[in-house]
Parts: C-alpha cells; sequence; structure tokens
C-alpha cells in the first residue's frame, strides 16, 4: 500500500508558489489583499499585502474584477476575464486571472485568483488579426492602400507595416515570357529565314 505524500512545510510552499509564473492572489470578504506570491518588477508583495483591491487595481482593471465577482457571488462558478494592468515601468500588460471561491472567512467568502500574464499573446491575436485584414490593392499597379488610405508600392508598405524587406526576381512563368519576348525582338524565333 503507497503511503500519502507529507503535505511540504509553510517555508517550502511558500518558495513553491514563489517559483510558479502565475501571480496567486487571496482577496478577504473585506476586498482587501491577504496573500500574494510574488509581485512584478517593481513592486514587493509586502506592499500589496493589506490593500483594498482598488488600492492595487488600476481603474481599467476594476469593473472587470467587480464583475467578476459578483458573477462569483451569483453562481458559486469559478469566473476568467482578462485585465490590463499599468506596471511601475509605466509599461500595459495583460493578465488572464481564474476567480475561484476559498472558503468561507468572518464577513463573507475569500477568493483566490490565479493570473497569467498573456501580453504576448494578446499582442499576437492583435497582429493575427491585423493581418487577416482585406489588403486593398490596385489591380492596374499593384499599389497598397494602407489604413490612412494613401496608396503605396508593395515593398514600402510591407518593409513599413509589416517589418518585411523585399528582394526581386523572376517567377518561371515571367521568366518565359521575356525570355520569347527577347527572341521575337531579335527576330530569332526559331523559325528559319
Amino acid at each position: 500500500m503507497a503511503s500519502s505524500p507529507v503535505p511540504p512545510d509553510a517555508e517550502r510552499l511558500a518558495a513553491i508558489l514563489r517559483s510558479i509564473p502565475e501571480f496567486v492572489v487571496v482577496v478577504g470578504p473585506d476586498r482587501r489583499i491577504r496573500y500574494l506570491n510574488r509581485a512584478e518588477p517593481g513592486y514587493e508583495p509586502e506592499e500589496l499585502v493589506g490593500l483594498q483591491v482598488d488600492e492595487a487595481l488600476p481603474p481599467e482593471s476594476r469593473k472587470v474584477f467587480y464583475s467578476a465577482l459578483e458573477a462569483l457571488k451569483e453562481t458559486g462558478e469559478p469566473q476568467e476575464y482578462d485585465a490590463e494592468f499599468t506596471l511601475a515601468d509605466g509599461f500595459h500588460a495583460w493578465y488572464r486571472s481564474r476567480m475561484l471561491p476559498f472558503g468561507e472567512d468572518e464577513g463573507g467568502t475569500s477568493v483566490l485568483l490565479i493570473a497569467t500574464n498573456i501580453t504576448e499573446l494578446r499582442e499576437a491575436q492583435s497582429e493575427v488579426a491585423r493581418l487577416r485584414r482585406l489588403l486593398p490593392i490596385c489591380s492596374w499597379c499593384d499599389k497598397i492602400q494602407n489604413e490612412e488610405g494613401e496608396w503605396d508600392t508593395i515593398e514600402r508598405y510591407l518593409a513599413e507595416e509589416r517589418d518585411t524587406r523585399v528582394s526581386h526576381g523572376l517567377c518561371p512563368d515571367c521568366y518565359e515570357r521575356q525570355l520569347k519576348g527577347l527572341d521575337e525582338e531579335d527576330g530569332s524565333n526559331g523559325s528559319a529565314a
């Protein structure tokens, strides 16, 4: 018979939680942060523990947080949402948070938040959406209309909008047409004169 694993002591558990890439946050029924496993660079967990959620969340994220909190209270079901945060260095980051009930406490239910930084995912999704949009191209001269409505060469458009350099060559069909055209111009079309 296999024995059950020994639960880690508090120090070991804290080290495990600090090492995972997700942020683990416990918010009490008083909407104060009770626990935070780690913080983004520029912040210390000790600065944030004890703060009201309103003091820790930027204004653009509060509405999303409270909407998820209300849905959790109404349904008892875990909630998932994405929210944008302004970091200490002024940059913005996106987090996907999963909110779960975390047991009854004095005055109500605490919640557990597990948040993952999804900034790179959001940027990639934005780039895919931008690349999928319909690209107007002139059927006569092959210029491309950019988002400002201006017409530009394919080469310049790709360099500016897609950070792509273009090299030139001839496809096999054009190569054949060009050779045939040169042959016809000099009168040597392969037939005897």
